[in-house]
């Protein structure tokens, strides 16, 4: 671990806890008589880390919402099933199979690919830049 990444954990810490606000480190790194360049570094690893853990608590959010959404999903289908076979609802025109069975299965997919992918963390959790990014930093 290097120096900058010690003093970005530290202040991250301290943020955290709530000692400190973002528009205050870069006042106490002058006043330690911390040089500009390295200013500049720290700053922008800090602000980046504080990005990051920001967009992956609105993807986690997001993941959990599709989640419920799936499961209630699911839950209205099986119900709309249970009624079919009780005999409260006539199955045997097409449209109604589809409207039985479709939420059903409609629901399980959507609950089980938002634990999926809320189970890969590699990938959502990443730091990677997306394309969007990637191609701006190119044009500038």
């Amino acid at each position: 671990m290097d120096e900058y990444e010690k003093i970005v954990n530290y202040y991250l810490e301290r943020i955290n806890r709530g000692e400190i606000e973002f528009d205050q480190i870069r006042k106490e790194l002058e006043e330690k008589n911390v040089d500009a360049p390295s200013i500049s570094i720290i700053i922008r690893k800090i602000d980046d880390e504080l990005i990051h853990h920001t967009t992956n608590q609105y993807r986690l959010a997001t993941l959990k919402n599709l989640a419920v959404f799936g499961g209630v999903l699911t839950a209205l289908g099986l119900v709309t099933i249970i009624i079919s076979f009780l005999g409260l609802l006539n199955t045997r025109s097409q449209e109604i199979i589809v409207f039985a069975y479709g939420p059903f299965f409609s629901g399980i997919f959507i609950l089980l690919a938002a634990i999926r992918k809320k189970n890969q963390k590699g990938k959502i959790f990443s730091k990677e830049k997306s394309l969007f990014d990637k191609v701006g930093k190119r044009l500038n």
